[in-house]
């Protein structure tokens, strides 16, 4: 709802407006009250009162156990209520305890979401509590984070190749697991930042439009996590086979690619360089065509094609992720004006 309300002169050099009654009377506002008055971004001035500033006892979200009768829905529906952002979450049941299954989600969860321990547990209930104070994670700390794990994953899969060392795979996996829970910290940031100005400035998000490049950023760093983690779980499956090592070989140069792209990735990211950005949508375009070139000389109808089709198939989703971020990049260097695009308002010469 808006209103209009007349500027009116103070003195000498004070301009005044009349407050609208009906939110006067909602926040409880008296005379001789403190108010915030903020310039916002977008030259909105925002006037807010000191009793609201202070932060309200958040409420606890209760989960229904009972309701959960899938397996997999408890733990789907704690990471959601971990996204959204709540602090504190209850899983009760009217039965006489929670099943073992159901404490198993449960754990399975406090395992794959940073910050999120058990607070209290008795038969009926137990209570997640979320520590995470969300303004000492800026956005662009984690995300180089979760770049510096896909980069040591694909450095992993090359040393496994390299020294025929079958542990470097499965370190891989263990990474795979740290991508996922950096990934919903990052998608948890993100939804605070959507709901509050505060938040979104204080984890350095400077345009709501960010939010959106963001989470697609997160969104295909994560798929290209889940990617090479499939190449190590394809090695790993048919490690013991002389032939098998010996044919995986032959993609270690290409693995070898993604680091470097990768980090060429992510600094014309930061540094919202469009040439740097460029750069990697051609090599990595580049890199798709030496993919596709090798598929064709595999042989046909072998043993051994699916497993060498699998693997590339993945290497190359991963590739493609980067091309993505590329994108984004390129998108929002233009936001603002600069020598290499220039804005120029109607009228003028």
């Amino acid at each position: 709802m808006i209103e209009a309300r007349k500027v009116q002169k103070l003195g000498q050099t004070s301009l005044i407006i009349t407050l609208p009654k009906k939110w006067v009377n909602a926040v409880n506002l008296k005379p001789g009250d403190i108010v915030f008055i903020s310039i916002e971004d977008d030259k909105i001035l925002k006037v807010t009162p000191k009793k609201l500033e202070v932060e309200a006892i958040r409420p606890t979200y209760i989960i229904d156990a009972d309701r959960c009768t899938s397996p997999g829905m408890l733990e789907r529906v704690i990471t959601a209520c971990y996204l959204q952002g709540y602090d504190k979450i209850m899983i009760k049941t009217k039965k006489d305890r929670l099943s073992a299954d159901h404490m198993t989600e449960i754990r399975n969860s406090i395992a794959r979401h940073m910050g999120l321990s058990i607070l209290e547990q008795k038969p009926k209930e137990v209570i997640l509590q979320c520590f995470i104070d969300p303004t000492k994670f800026p956005i662009d700390g984690l995300i180089k984070r979760l770049y510096g794990l896909i980069i040591s994953m694909a450095e992993f899969l090359v040393q496994a190749l390299d020294k025929d060392e079958k542990e470097m795979l499965e370190e891989v996996k263990h990474l795979e697991e740290e991508v996922d829970r950096f990934y919903w910290l990052l998608v948890r940031q993100l939804f605070l930042a959507q709901r509050s100005k505060n938040v979104a400035k204080q984890i350095n998000i400077r345009e709501p439009l960010h939010l959106l490049g963001n989470r697609v950023v997160v969104k295909v760093l994560e798929d290209a996590g889940d990617a090479l983690n499939y190449v190590a779980e394809i090695m790993l499956g048919l490690w013991d086979m002389e032939e098998a090592r010996k044919r995986f070989k032959k993609f270690k140069d290409l693995i070898g690619e993604i680091p470097r792209v990768a980090d060429k990735s992510m600094t014309a990211l930061i540094n919202l360089d469009v040439k740097m950005a460029n750069e990697v949508i051609n090599e990595v375009r580049d890199l798709i065509s030496t993919v596709e070139a090798l598929d064709k000389m595999l042989g046909r109808g072998e043993p051994w094609r699916v497993a060498e089709a699998l693997t590339l198939s993945r290497i190359l989703a991963a590739l493609d992720k980067f091309n993505v971020i590329a994108e984004i990049t390129i998108n929002r260097a233009v936001e603002e004006p600069s020598e290499l695009v220039m804005f120029k308002e109607e009228g003028k010469r």
